[in-house]
């Protein structure tokens, strides 16, 4: 005599495989099968029983979490409920027809927990395992309660503190403390005046700030901001990528007619939010201090040199192609006279030297650099004219532009 299966379901949908698609990849970005674990491959599907056209992906790798809670008009929920399986598993059923609606649910046997995941689209069904809700992992929270501070960062700001600054973190664990993006909100007072010489208080700044103690990044993200609290922080590097990734764009740059305005960073519980719109990542904060950036930046820079910026990379990056692998550097030797700046650079085996035009203020000098540190910050460089700065001969390389300072650190002249 055969034992008959009772099968009840929780989790159970139906939706359209297009609206599927976009939400399981992006709240499954940090799915990851690099853990022991295959819970972490997976994405955590819930409907949301006090919002009836709602539902919430999660992934996360132990470090990154990502979250998406969105609503949908053409969706039916039919239980309440989760379910676990694989994103990669999943996506690749669901590209399979692409579009049209689907079927999908969580299957119990016997009133107990399966791993039996049913998928029903375009005439067939398929069944997989995935894994049991309760084996994912807790995110943490960054909720109302647990916040400290707070930061609302205008989006296309937000997105161009990032492009910024990340290239500019550094990649090693043995400096911890640099593998991420400095937040900071830091009080501003304007120049002396009057007899009395008292300065006037402005409106905090906002600056996202990056280092790998070779080069520096500093980007004033905004000044009419909404601030909350001491907001002060490391974001690891991948948190604040992947919230950019997200943001919505038109030809390269944030699409500032899609509805959203800005993104919203909380922190509370040695962890940050990174929020907008439906979207959300949960990071735990880099612990350590942060080195005393400002020190690094020259405030007397009389040297300073307009360059097109073409031409200034093309020299750069035919420079780099003649250093030596050991010692990466590029000089620069600035004539006042001719108002040329001649780059050069040279190793055992081959050499290279280049004039290049530029606008010169300033004494003649010297300076030399690492040029794949200058080179990186010019492929973000929005500008068609680049203004490089020095205190002088063996100084630091200073970029500006806009709101953005990108230090260079100098190598040996010999």
């Amino acid at each position: 005599m055969t034992d008959t299966v009772t099968k009840t379901e929780t989790f159970h949908i139906k939706a359209r495989i297009e609206d599927l698609i976009p939400l399981i990849t992006q709240g499954g970005q940090q799915a990851s099968s690099q853990q022991a674990h295959p819970v972490y491959e997976c994405v955590k599907l819930t409907t949301c029983a006090d919002a009836p056209k709602v539902l919430r992906c999660e992934s996360t790798d132990l470090e990154v979490a990502h979250i998406v809670e969105r609503g949908f008009d053409d969706i039916e929920i039919l239980g309440n409920g989760s379910l676990c399986v694989s994103k990669k598993e999943l996506l690749l059923l669901l590209r399979s027809t692409k579009k049209g609606q689907c079927e999908l649910r969580a299957v119990i046997h016997d009133g107990e927990a399966s791993r039996d995941i049913v998928l029903e689209m375009d005439g067939g069904e398929f069944t997989i395992q995935g894994c049991f809700v309760a084996d994912f992992p807790e995110l943490p929270q960054v909720t109302e309660e647990l916040t400290d501070a707070a930061i609302m960062v205008p989006l296309d700001q937000f997105f161009q503190g990032v492009r910024r600054t990340e290239f500019s973190a550094a990649r090693e664990r043995m400096r911890y403390a640099l593998n991420g993006i400095l937040v900071t909100v830091e009080g501003r007072s304007g120049p002396p005046k009057g007899k009395s010489k008292k300065r006037e208080e402005l409106d905090p700044q906002a600056l996202f700030v990056s280092t790998d103690g070779r080069r520096l990044s500093v980007v004033e993200v905004g000044h009419e901001l909404t601030v909350s609290g001491d907001v002060k922080g490391i974001i690891p590097t991948l948190a604040m990528t992947n919230a950019m990734k997200w943001i919505p764009k038109k030809k390269g740059q944030p699409d500032l007619l899609s509805g959203l305005e800005a993104v919203r960073l909380a922190f509370g519980n040695n962890h940050v939010s990174i929020s907008f719109g439906d979207f959300e990542i949960v990071s735990r904060l880099v612990e350590g201090s942060f080195p005393s950036y400002k020190d690094v930046i020259p405030q007397d820079r009389p040297v300073k040199l307009l360059f097109d910026k073409g031409e200034l990379q093309k020299a750069l990056y035919q420079a780099s192609l003649c250093s030596s692998r050991e010692a990466l550097a590029v000089r620069m030797d600035i004539d006042t006279g001719t108002r040329r700046v001649k780059v050069s650079s040279r190793s055992a085996e081959k050499s290279f030297k280049r004039e290049v035009k530029a606008h010169i203020e300033g004494e003649d000098a010297a300076i030399a650099f690492n040029p794949g540190f200058l080179l990186d910050a010019l492929d973000v460089h929005d500008g068609g004219s680049v203004q490089l700065e020095a205190a002088g001969t063996a100084s630091p390389c200073v970029m500006v532009y806009e709101s953005w300072t990108h230090v260079v650190m100098p190598v040996s002249l010999e």
